[in-house]
Parts: structure tokens; sequence; C-alpha cells
């Protein structure tokens, strides 16, 4: 986790040694959401514009 970037990766370990990258998310705008849950979320386009939505009202 990169908290000054606000990003999560995910590694994999592989047997023999050695990471891999399996993912990478920015949560700037995940943290931001007061309550949600899907069971596999959303994309970061989909959260931005769904804050950026609820600002404007």
């Amino acid at each position: 986790m990169d908290t000054e970037e606000q990003v999560i990766m995910v590694y994999e370990y592989f047997q023999g040694g050695g990471l891999g990258l399996v993912a990478a998310r920015n949560y700037k705008y995940d943290r931001k959401l007061q309550e949600h849950g899907r069971p596999y979320g959303l994309s970061i386009e989909d959260v931005k514009a769904m804050l950026l939505k609820t600002q404007t009202k």
C-alpha cells in the first residue's frame, strides 16, 4: 500500500521464489464513499463519476 500515492498493489508469490504484480488500484475516490458494497467493486472512473454526480446536487 502506498499511502502517499493512494494506491493498493497486490502481488502473488510464486513457488521457487519471486513476486508478480497481480493488481493495482488507486483508492483516492473509494475513500470518499460513505457506504457502498458490491461483490466485485466498481472501476475508479465509476466511483469518480458517482461522487461528482452527488456533489453537483
